[in-house]
């Protein structure tokens, strides 16, 4: 149930993308907002009592994210959890929609960088990434110049790397990672006559509205390629598993 909810989540942050300038905040706080939702109701799910808990991103009710202290500059960090005001934990939160590949290992640094920064401050730190398994790249102009492909052995490779890092050794891994791959439907990728992004995001937006795109996870890479250290495809293991890890780290002390 909650890995389909999370796709409708992705869904509805990408038309409000598709919708507003490319660096509106409003797809962030659609998705963030969501998550913090669904965070806070597995938390009442398990009987954690939350009236001491805080968590804190972009919403519609938030037009900021927390700061918080890391070790070596102030980091805004997506979605945050506090406990009596303490900041016991974060979630980072990337969602790239195109020209991925060119940047990826940017992504990759940046990832590390800012989880360090958190977990040397003895703050617990978790990623969520989303990327679509076939994404286009625009040159400047906006010109589509080609699609671009998810590969195990090339962009995955640094990921598999990472799951099977030692958290308590290497601090800038993330505590748990989440990378969900998705597809985007067959008419858009397919599609010759879409030759720059205008087209595309227009295209797009209409199969959005009428329901035709449908998102899906992607099935071209198993879960069973990545070790303890992050998680593929599945939103609801992932939740239940930084809830885990709060539960049961004592000097926390959330719960009594």
């Amino acid at each position: 149930m909650l890995n389909s909810k999370f796709l409708l989540t992705i869904q509805k942050s990408l038309k409000i993308f598709l919708t507003t300038h490319p660096r509106s905040n409003q797809k962030l706080k659609s998705l963030h907002g969501n998550i913090k939702r669904d965070i806070l109701q597995l938390m009442n799910r398990e009987g954690i009592e939350t009236d001491s808990i805080n968590l804190i991103s972009l919403d519609e009710n938030s037009s900021s994210e927390d700061i918080i202290k890391g070790r070596y500059y102030y980091k805004a960090v997506d979605i945050s959890i506090r406990k009596n005001n303490n900041p016991i934990g974060a979630i980072g939160v990337k969602f790239v929609m195109n020209n991925y590949l060119q940047n990826a290992n940017n992504y990759f640094e940046n990832m590390l960088g800012e989880t360090a920064n958190i977990r040397t401050a003895n703050i617990p730190y978790f990623q969520i990434l989303i990327l679509f398994e076939k994404m286009p790249y625009f040159q400047n102009g906006g010109r589509l110049s080609k699609w671009e492909y998810l590969s195990e052995q090339t962009h995955l490779k640094k990921y598999i790397k990472l799951s099977e890092d030692d958290i308590e050794k290497y601090y800038h891994t993330p505590i748990l990672t989440l990378l969900i791959v998705v597809t985007l439907p067959k008419e858009i990728t397919e599609d010759r006559t879409i030759q720059d992004k205008a087209t595309f995001n227009s295209q797009l937006l209409q199969m959005v509205d009428s329901n035709r795109a449908v998102l899906k996870y992607s099935s071209n890479f198993s879960p069973s390629i990545f070790h303890d250290r992050v998680i593929f495809n599945d939103y609801k293991a992932f939740l239940e598993s930084v809830i885990f890890y709060f539960l049961y780290r004592r000097k926390f002390h959330i719960i009594n």
